[in-house]
């Protein structure tokens, strides 16, 4: 099955970063998302690097220069940006998975 970023009309597949573990970070996630901490997501819930500031990634500028494959985010960061990019004449579905 198809994974996409958790934020409703994003979908985003690249770039996606998992929830974090530790309890706190994860509720200012589950915030972002649904606007609330449900008491039960999927383990497969991800977010993708466009909800997050630039000071949010550990490596942003050895990605950008080419020597990082893939983002890393610190492992504070919280997502804040809900809508990075309104989209006028495309809309995309976005799966979460809440058990």
């Amino acid at each position: 099955s198809e994974v996409n970023c958790a934020v409703p009309s994003c979908g985003k597949k690249q770039s996606l970063h998992c929830l974090p573990s530790d309890p706190n970070i994860r509720k200012e996630w589950m915030n972002l998302i649904f606007n609330e901490d449900p008491d039960l997501v999927g383990k497969n819930l991800v977010l993708c690097s466009r909800h997050f500031t630039t000071d949010s990634f550990a490596n942003k500028a050895q990605f950008n220069a080419g020597f990082s494959e893939r983002l890393k985010l610190k492992e504070v960061a919280v997502p804040n940006i809900l809508y990075p990019t309104l989209y006028a004449h495309t809309i995309y579905r976005c799966t979460v998975n809440i058990l």
